[in-house]
């Protein structure tokens, strides 16, 4: 399907203006004409169509001759065909209907959005709270673990006291069992080598 790319009466207005302009002998400047022709034809078809084409390979002859009479006459012939062409093969825009607008109806949606989104803001504002509270309760519980847990920088006796009251009996009771039988054995050991 052809295609302009203006209105189908704005084209053929402009190309029945350029023709009117033909017929105007008295003070007819050939080259202002026909630039005009050329960039209307490329507002309505484009500027890569043959139809500018066409009209850009018609030329004038600088002297005034009857060759002229022909150039004239072969340009009002192409852009009459041009006119014909617009009338069979392009279609009248549709008219659109100017559309009624329901504004009451469009603050509703639109009061019922905002609501809407208002409700999942505090929904959304509920749950980074929760989150910063469980974000807190950890940062507490590291920071409990820090003060509590064996650190090998800074190891005191005071650090080393609180590192096993804080520990389980069970733990406890291993752990100084294993110191005892270590020491036990170095003793055993040094007494077999007489040191």
């Amino acid at each position: 399907m052809a295609r302009i790319f203006t209105s189908k009466q704005k084209a053929i207005e402009l190309i029945s203006n350029r023709i009117n302009e033909l017929n105007s002998y008295q003070n007819f400047n050939h080259v202002a004409w026909k630039a005009r022709t050329v960039s209307d034809l490329t507002e309505i078809f484009g500027p890569a169509s043959n139809q500018v084409f066409n009209a850009q390979r018609l030329n004038f002859f600088e002297i005034v001759t009857n060759e002229n009479q022909k150039v004239i006459e072969n340009f009002r012939q192409l852009l009459r065909g041009y006119v014909e062409f617009i009338k069979d093969h392009i279609l009248d825009a549709p008219v659109k209907v100017a559309e009624q607008i329901d504004w009451e109806k469009q603050y509703h949606e639109m009061h019922s959005i905002v609501i809407q989104k208002s409700e999942n803001f505090d929904s959304l504002h509920k749950i980074v709270e929760s989150r910063n509270s469980e974000i807190d309760e950890l940062e507490l519980e590291i920071e409990r673990l820090k003060n509590n847990v064996f650190q090998t920088e800074n190891v005191t006796p005071l650090r080393l006291w609180r590192f096993f009251i804080n520990l389980p009996w069970e733990s406890v009771t291993i752990i100084g069992g294993v110191l005892a039988a270590t020491f036990g054995l170095g003793i055993w050991l040094a007494h077999l080598l007489k040191l």
